[in-house]
């Protein structure tokens, strides 16, 4: 077996140990290649173990819109797992497969600090296409957690079946934020559906702009 793989059977009480190990044997420093930290592309899909597979489908095709576009196996089979898509230019960006004790862990309500995923987020190829899904998540009635202007996005949040929140993003020009992205990273303004006509109708112009100094205040 290849140094640093982990045979099928391996159990989880070994993860941190082999965690240690490697960390204690590696590098601190950041390794490139071609001038791309890892030299990926990004993300390609995730798979999401969920309590209710009805449910879970019934948001991620009705709230979010994805063509349900295949399953393998089916219920009560070892393997059963429906696949998702944004696009028609990608085999899936998202499968659910039936968690195996589905009431072991409560669904979260409250802010995600425990260890695990925290949340992901959907891009959107333009600002007019973000506002229509935001428009149509609202229209179904579907409960919001907040929606919120960042210093590289305009984002809207919700939480799937199964308490994961999902934010559906609009992100602005790399020159409005790659100039000052620590800048970026920080600000963040929480938008209220009553009182902040951009809500739903952002204007490209006033959305935030950073320079070396931090942010760019409009005249």
């Amino acid at each position: 077996m290849a140094q640093g793989s982990s045979s099928p059977g391996d159990g989880a009480g070994n993860l941190d140990k082999t965690f240690r190990e490697w960390q204690d044997d590696g590098s601190s420093e950041v390794a490139t290649l071609g001038g791309v930290y890892g030299g990926a592309n990004g993300v390609n899909h995730m798979v999401l173990n969920v309590r209710d597979m009805e449910k879970s489908h019934d948001f991620w095709t009705r709230v979010m819109r994805l063509e349900h576009c295949g399953t393998q196996g089916g219920p009560g089979q070892p393997r059963f797992l429906r696949f998702y898509r944004s696009h028609g230019h990608t085999h899936h960006d998202i499968a659910l497969s039936p968690a195996k004790d589905p009431d072991s862990l409560p669904i979260p309500t409250g802010p995600l600090q425990t260890p695990g995923l925290n949340h992901f987020a959907w891009t959107y190829p333009d600002l007019e296409t973000w506002k229509q899904q935001v428009r149509h998540v609202v229209d179904t009635g579907y409960p919001i957690q907040f929606r919120m202007e960042h210093g590289m996005s305009q984002s809207l949040y919700v939480r799937d079946p199964d308490g994961t929140v999902v934010e559906m993003m609009y992100e602005f020009p790399e020159e409005r934020w790659n100039e000052n992205i620590e800048a970026a990273l920080k600000y963040r303004r929480v938008l209220d559906i009553d009182n902040d006509p951009d809500y739903f109708d952002p204007k490209p112009e006033d959305m935030p702009l950073f320079d070396e100094n931090g942010l760019v205040e409009a005249s």
